[in-house]
């Protein structure tokens, strides 16, 4: 069910903005109820509600476990029950509003290369997948690609080559870009460079999140060519070599 609520706004840069709109997800059933009392606990780890010859076998840690998905979503797990007659679960989230009528620019069918100087990226991503994808997106445009593995040989590899831009992963082993960025913008060679941030993870609050950790740009994965060579020519100020 969607909520009529406006929807929001996230700035992504100076020429675009990712609007959202409320969902609401349910799930209804017609079981036994649930008792005011066990309401208070339901969400607690290794509970279980209701007459013990009525229950699933099970651990009484899907509840638990829920919550916490929706709390990392930015939203709240909620419970309304009544005995004999059922309960309803449901959370409201933030998603992002794709425009699919939307004519749009097909820029990586088109692109041969830029003008200009060789221009230096960095992709740091402790998938190596996620690594090839990029290194085999932007190297036949002529970009040279330097790669690291996790947030702190990010920040090495940075204070050694001076990168144009880096892309980053949010989330990595040994030091995530949360810690990686802000430390990046304590270095003076560093502190200008753009960074685009990268996930999986496209709830609302993330892109928040890199948004206020000082990144200038947002891409979800799998990564759009087109959405990723557009923040490329707008942060780099790039002029393309057409085919």
């Amino acid at each position: 069910m969607i909520e009529d609520q406006n929807p929001t706004s996230l700035d992504q840069g100076k020429d675009s903005q990712i609007q959202h709109r409320t969902i609401r997800f349910e799930v209804i059933d017609t079981g036994i109820g649930i008792s005011p009392q066990q309401l208070e606990t339901i969400f607690q780890p290794f509970e279980q509600t209701g007459d013990s010859k009525y229950r699933a076998a099970g651990t009484g840690l899907g509840l638990a476990i829920s919550r916490q998905l929706v709390e990392f979503m930015g939203s709240q797990l909620n419970v309304k029950s009544e005995l004999i007659k059922g309960s309803m679960f449901w959370f409201d989230v933030a998603l992002p509003v794709v425009k699919v009528t939307e004519a749009k620019r097909n820029i990586a069918g088109l692109v041969m290369g830029y003008h200009g100087k060789r221009r230096k990226l960095l992709v740091v991503d402790d998938n190596k997948e996620n690594r090839l994808v990029l290194l085999n997106m932007l190297e036949p445009l002529g970009f040279e690609v330097v790669t690291a593995e996790n947030g702190q040989q990010g920040l090495d590899v940075a204070i050694a080559i001076r990168p144009d831009l880096i892309l980053t992963d949010l989330f990595m082993p040994v030091k995530t870009a949360f810690t990686m960025v802000p430390e990046m913008r304590e270095i003076p060679d560093l502190k200008n460079v753009p960074i685009i941030a990268l996930s999986a993870r496209t709830f609302e609050i993330v892109q928040k999140q890199s948004q206020m950790l000082g990144c200038e740009g947002f891409l979800p994965k799998p990564i759009d060519q087109d959405r990723l060579l557009g923040l490329l020519e707008q942060l780099l100020q790039l002029q393309w070599v057409d085919d």
